[in-house]
């Protein structure tokens, strides 16, 4: 829920999840195919890891105290690396086909829904409604509310990753793992602050496209009248005042996303290279492998990714829940006017009229005035 002042109450986490809800509810069969493709993905993401530290432990190693590299050896690495980044392209196929297909169809459903509330309200409704905020509901609202469903699948299936992943680094080095995974706080810490920082900008810059809409829509609408009393000074500062104000407050947006993802990315890469130094360390004196030092440093690089997804996602829900909150109350407003179905009787009393294709002006008069 959003206060009068754009900042952001508990409970948007809540209501984004359930608009969600209302989605997945609607098209289950399309969220759950999009959302195997996404786990497919993030299966095959840990096992190309496992790949790369197999290869590392058996061929590059080897290669290197040998001088050589066996053929067979060599065709198995390329046929693993191949047969796992196929099917990773199969996954996020099914991932973005499913998302763009259940969004798209979404929009399309509550535009619809929308339009048929337009018809049905009552001409009192639509006099205390501007136009251009019924634009605004039908258009830019009904794209934020769906907004998360784009980053949502892969959100989901970036959990299973995270999760596999975390598991392979304890299975590879506990040691290790445990080093790593100390870029998790870290991490959480970086998302919270931006969601912080960030949310009432979103939430205040979705208001202020539906006022710019509205101020735009009358003035062309009444461009006539606005042309006949001299108003365009007026009429332009006033348009001027609030696309202004957008532009500021998406401008403060974009300068704390562009500070929260360099410092997103860093973190991880701080994280691989102390692995690496005290992998170089474990390896020297014996308590582990080259190959489990870069397994849990390759992981380590895909382990951020999920929490920057699941960011992604909650990043969306204040947009999201301005803008369904503002369809629900068209869709919620009461008056519509119904057609009716009963006529009424015919009566042979009262004063009928008497006209006649030849008579004249003079002479067509009512009966009841007859002399």
């Amino acid at each position: 829920m959003v206060d009068e002042r754009g900042t952001l109450r508990s409970s948007t986490t809540r209501e984004g999840f359930a608009v969600l809800g209302v989605a997945i509810r609607r098209e289950p069969v399309i969220f759950v195919l999009s959302t195997l493709g996404s786990v497919l993905f993030a299966v095959l993401t840990v096992a190309d890891a496992w790949v790369l530290g197999w290869a590392t432990e058996n061929v590059v190693i080897p290669a290197f105290d040998d001088g050589e590299i066996a053929a067979g050896l060599l065709w198995a690495v390329l046929g693993l690396f191949l047969g796992v980044a196929v099917l990773r392209a199969v996954g996020i196929v099914a991932r973005r086909l499913g998302a763009g297909l259940m969004q798209y169809r979404m929009q399309s459903h509550t535009r619809r829904a929308v339009t048929r509330q337009y018809l049905a309200l009552p001409m009192e409704w639509h006099q205390r409604h501007p136009t251009g905020q019924l634009l605004s509901n039908a258009y830019s609202d009904v794209e934020a509310a769906w907004g998360p469903i784009a980053p949502l699948p892969m959100a989901l299936g970036t959990v299973v990753m995270m999760v596999i992943a975390v598991v392979q680094m304890l299975v590879a080095d506990v040691v290790l793992a445990a080093v790593g995974l100390l870029v998790f706080p870290a991490v959480v810490v970086a998302n919270l602050a931006y969601q912080r920082l960030s949310s009432p900008l979103m939430t205040r810059a979705q208001g202020l496209r539906a006022e710019v809409s509205e101020i735009a829509h009358e003035s062309f609408d009444g461009a006539m009248v606005v042309k006949t009393l001299g108003r365009e000074p007026e009429e332009t500062a006033r348009f001027s005042v609030k696309a202004h104000e957008l532009r500021d407050v998406t401008i403060r947006a974009g300068r704390i996303r562009a500070v929260f993802d360099p410092t997103l990315a860093s973190l991880p890469n701080l994280g691989v290279l102390v692995v690496l130094a005290v992998g170089v360390a474990r390896v020297t004196s014996g308590a582990a492998s080259a190959g489990d030092v870069v397994t849990v440093a390759y992981l380590l690089t895909i382990v951020s990714f999920p929490i920057r997804a699941i960011g992604w996602l909650l990043g969306e829900f204040p947009r999201s829940v301005v803008g369904f909150r503002r369809i629900q109350s068209v869709l919620s407003a009461t008056g519509a006017v119904a057609y009716g179905e009963a006529s009424l009787p015919p009566r042979r009393s009262g004063h009928a009229w008497s006209w006649s294709p030849w008579a004249t002006p003079t002479t067509r008069r009512p009966r009841c005035c007859a002399r």
